[in-house]
């Protein structure tokens, strides 16, 4: 049972990894683009929302990789924070997309605001129960 379970933790560390990697690569070869097109325009809310998802994705990466070997609190701490801000950019960004296809439908808007947003917000409950030991009165 105990090689099984280790197997499957290698496995999971190892599919970590490609994903990662598969990441970076496709950032190295849009670059240029991402130069071009984000970087030289003008900062707004989109431009800001791309710079959360793409970066806070790569930097969840890096803690990810660090996170494998028995480190600090602080390196998971991190982690977490990273983990939480990718989950809040996607769920703004799937909003955002279903209010443009909708019509600019502010009922909509709110509807899927309220749903995107519960995987971000029970991530950060179940970060804080486990790592900071913070539990909500009964």
């Amino acid at each position: 049972m105990e090689l099984l379970h280790f197997s499957r933790t290698v496995s999971a560390q190892y599919s970590e990894f490609a994903a990662i990697a598969l990441s970076f690569y496709e950032w190295m070869i849009c670059f240029d683009l991402e130069v071009e097109h984000i970087w030289k325009s003008k900062l707004s809310g989109v431009s800001l929302l791309y710079y959360l998802n793409r970066y806070g994705g790569m930097l969840c990466g890096i803690f990810v990789i660090l996170h494998i070997q028995p480190c600090c609190k602080v390196i998971i701490g991190f982690e977490m924070a990273t983990n939480i801000i990718q989950l809040l950019a996607v769920a703004v960004f799937a909003a955002l997309r279903v209010y443009a296809v909708c019509n600019r439908n502010n009922w909509m808007l709110a509807f899927v605001l309220v749903l995107v947003l519960i995987h971000p917000a029970i991530t950060t409950y179940t970060y804080a129960e486990l790592a900071l030991g913070w539990r909500l009165p009964r």
